[in-house]
């Protein structure tokens, strides 16, 4: 009898292997339109991708560091964006990253930089447990995008809102309470 419920015990273990190797290697994410999933062989990332149009290049470096490529696109300019990177270790995907948004105005720049500050600051107090939160409201006349990061008692507000047709503001804040 012992030996059968080890037996169980252990088949039902052995079982489970797979299913958590599955879900862990599971994890999706976008690069362009594409959905790629970690674990997938290169040969059916790199199809994928071109067939999608997409330009692969590779990127020359340490084997220990897998086989790095870029993905990007050709825009109306006929130059290229970049829309990701993803690497491969063993033949299977390792890593995949997704480029959301790239500027070169120094508006950009001072809300990212400033946005660093604020995370630095909520992480050099201890603040690293944090909840997502994101509230649109969106009018005829009236369209906002909110998100807020709490942090313990900090919160910290990213708010993009547009009025009719004025521009596009911008602000970043924290709140204490």
């Amino acid at each position: 009898m012992k030996n059968l419920l080890l037996g169980t015990l252990l088949g039902i273990l052995l079982a489970l292997v797979p299913i958590a190797y599955t879900q862990q290697q599971g994890e999706r994410i976008f690069v362009g339109t594409t959905s790629l999933q970690l674990g997938m062989e290169k040969d059916a990332v790199i199809s994928r991708l071109a067939e999608q149009g997409y330009r692969l290049s590779r990127v020359e470096g340490p084997p220990s560091q897998g086989d790095q490529w870029l993905v990007s696109e050709k825009n109306a300019q006929a130059e290229y964006d970049l829309l990701g990177s993803i690497v491969f270790m063993k033949g299977r995907l390792s890593t995949a990253t997704r480029y959301w948004a790239e500027s070169w105005d120094s508006g950009s720049a001072k809300i990212a930089r400033n946005l660093y500050f604020l995370a630095k600051s909520l992480e050099d107090s201890g603040n690293t447990t944090c909840v997502i939160e994101t509230n649109p409201s969106e009018s005829p006349e009236f369209d906002q995008k909110d998100i807020r990061i709490h942090c313990g008692r900090r919160t910290l507000g990213i708010d993009v809102s547009k009025y009719k047709e004025q521009r596009e503001v911008t602000q970043l804040w924290e709140g204490v309470k």
